[in-house]
């Protein structure tokens, strides 16, 4: 083979080795490198792989001299190849930066960092809320009682709000009762927790005067509603309502003693005109239980026939018929406040005429007269009757205006002048 030829063999032969070392590095792990690249080469690879070197030059051909003559020199070698750039190395590592900012600076001007977490909140201990304190991150007015007073003393744990009280005992004075839905505390929270008569209602939390009986319901013996005057009040019963009060044996129910309220055992409808009442319901049918005077002088309350009373024995529009009731009235009030025109005695009173015959006196004079009629009021004399007998008699206009004592035709003698002491008057004579 001519050295040029193989001096081009080696040449191909670096350059394929070359390449093969250089692919064994980039290619494989150290161990499996095929083209068994040394490791010096590798680790230049890893720091960056040379260049291939150039190839050799051709040696010149020696002239053949006569009777062998010096061969010729050999042809200079090709200049060398450039070595390879290095390759890149691997970049520094990275400078340390400064320190991050607490919650990368994400909290509001009112929220706090909690550093540990990472997180903002509204507070991270007690110190940090202007008025309450910190629960789970956020300023609350309250975690228990300890953290409220005045007029909300009371701490509503499951919103953590001072509140009026949660049960009765955050309630003192006179509203003693909580309402747990409002978390006030009232006097009342309905008509059984108002035990006194005059405020057995209870109105937004304030016990208060009934205005019906079912007010009165859950007190024990003033079941029924006084309405008669300025504010109601519960009673045992009322002239109007006497259910309560029972019944006689006979079945009679027994009214209501008006001025009291009591029930009594006087029996509905038993009193007849000019007899003593306690209601209106005690009167018959026709007469009302009214409030007397004679003059100004109050003087009881009796039954009265009502003038437009209808019936045997009723005025039937006209007191002149009523024999002794004869004066028409028409100011007076009914013992249960009701006006009504009634027809009542003319010259004496219901308590004059109840005494008429039937009380008897000392004797005529001012002490006897004393004894009858209506105290303090000169509505009543005593008269003798018989030979030493003194009884009750009452001063009259006309017959009419007492007792028909002298039945029968041409009898209306009842009504005489008597010289009762030293004083002649008209009274009514008892036979």
């Amino acid at each position: 083979m001519q050295p040029s030829m193989v001096n081009s063999s080696r040449s191909l032969f670096g350059v394929a080795l070359a390449a093969c070392t250089l692919a064994s590095c980039i290619l494989f792990e150290p161990e499996t490198r095929p083209c068994r690249a040394s490791e010096e080469f590798c680790q230049a690879r890893d720091s960056g792989v040379g260049g291939v070197g150039g190839e050799g030059g051709e040696g010149g051909a020696g002239s053949s001299g006569s009777g062998g003559g010096d061969s010729g020199s050999g042809g200079d070698g090709g200049d060398s190849g450039q070595a390879g750039q290095g390759g890149g190395g691997s970049g520094g590592d990275s400078g340390a930066g400064g320190e991050p900012a607490p919650c990368d600076d994400a909290c509001s001007a009112t929220e706090l960092c909690d550093e540990d977490r990472d997180i903002c909140v509204d507070c991270l201990d007690d110190d940090d809320c202007d008025d309450g304190v910190c629960i789970d991150d956020q300023c609350e007015q309250c975690r228990d009682d300890d953290d409220c007073d005045g007029s909300t003393p009371a701490c509503d744990t499951e919103e953590n709000t001072c509140v009026g009280c949660t049960d009765n005992d955050d309630c003192s004075g006179e509203a003693l009762l909580c309402d747990t839905e409002l978390q006030q505390c009232f006097e009342c929270l309905s008509d059984s927790n108002c035990n006194d008569a005059s405020a057995s209602r209870c109105d937004a939390g304030i016990c208060k005067a009934c205005t019906e009986s079912t007010q009165c319901g859950h007190l024990e013996d003033t079941t029924v509603c006084d309405v008669s005057g300025a504010e109601g009040v519960c009673v045992q019963c009322t002239g109007a309502s006497f259910d309560v009060c029972g019944a006689a044996p006979g079945g009679t129910p027994y009214v209501c003693n008006v001025a009291t309220k009591i029930c009594s055992t006087e029996e509905q409808g038993s009193s007849l005109a000019c007899e003593p009442c306690i209601a209106d319901a005690q009167c018959r049918t026709g007469t009302a239980c009214m409030q007397t005077k004679f003059g100004s002088a109050d003087t009881g309350t009796f039954c009265l026939w009502r003038q437009d009373a209808a019936g045997a024995g009723a005025p039937n529009g006209d007191c002149v018929t009523t024999r002794q009731f004869v004066a028409t009235e028409d100011e007076w009030m009914s013992i249960e406040g009701d006006s009504t025109t009634v027809c009542r005695p003319r010259t004496t009173t219901c308590q004059g005429q109840t005494d008429f015959s039937s009380k008897t006196c000392s004797g005529p004079n001012a002490t006897g007269h004393a004894q009858c009629g209506a105290p303090g009021v000169d509505d009543a004399y005593c008269a003798p009757f018989g030979a030493s007998q003194h009884f009750c008699t009452v001063p009259c206009a006309s017959h009419l205006d007492c007792r028909d004592t002298r039945p029968g035709p041409g009898s209306d003698t009842e009504c005489e002048m008597e010289t009762l002491g030293s004083t002649d008057i008209l009274v009514c004579q008892f036979e």
